[in-house]
């Protein structure tokens, strides 16, 4: 019992700041609350000045490229993806470091299922064959897919990585610049 009650309590401590202002009704006060946000460091290190700055990455790749912002962050997530499987883990955490929500983008991302590329002819099945024997070309049959089921096509992925990079670059991140850059331009 005195465990639960522990636990209870610690849930407690642990989520007030999360809903701050949710127990003001017991101080009596008609005051009204300031709901501006404030900015604090989150776990990963990261304000919220950053996150907005992360955050607007997505309106930068719908309005240069002319893609919806769905189409936006599942590209820029199937990048991430790519780029997960490819850069070692510490390289990957220096790239995701500097997209605040890139883990949120790579959950938009379609999945791809293990699928040949049906109706491609002569061209398809030689890419199905090398996509077998090389991880390589499997990566960069993934991500055509996954642009695919965006509505996408291949040739918007450089595009993609071009204003991503860019990106990066202006907003200090040179480094993850030059990592998304170099690992999806081994495939393209």
């Amino acid at each position: 019992m005195l465990k639960r009650i522990f636990l209870c309590a610690a849930v407690v401590c642990v989520a007030a700041p999360v809903h701050a202002g949710w127990f003001d009704f017991l101080s009596g006060s008609d005051d009204e609350v300031s709901t501006a946000p404030v900015a604090k460091t989150a776990a990963a290190g990261t304000s919220v000045d950053m996150l907005n700055q992360g955050m607007a990455l997505l309106p930068l790749l719908s309005e240069s490229l002319s893609v919806t912002e769905d189409q936006a962050s599942g590209g820029m997530g199937a990048l991430l993806g790519t780029a997960k499987s490819m850069l070692p883990a510490s390289d990957f955490g220096t790239l995701a470091d500097a997209i605040p929500g890139a883990l949120g983008m790579m959950v938009d991302a379609p999945k791809v299922a293990d699928s040949s590329t049906e109706g491609s002819g002569l061209l398809g099945s030689v890419i199905d064959i090398a996509a077998e024997h090389s991880d390589t070309v499997k990566m960069a049959k993934d991500l055509t897919e996954q642009f695919k089921a965006l509505g996408l096509s291949a040739d918007m992925i450089p595009k993609f990585t071009d204003t991503a990079s860019n990106y990066l670059k202006q907003n200090g991140s040179p480094e993850a610049a030059t990592m998304l850059s170099s690992i999806i331009g081994q495939l393209f």
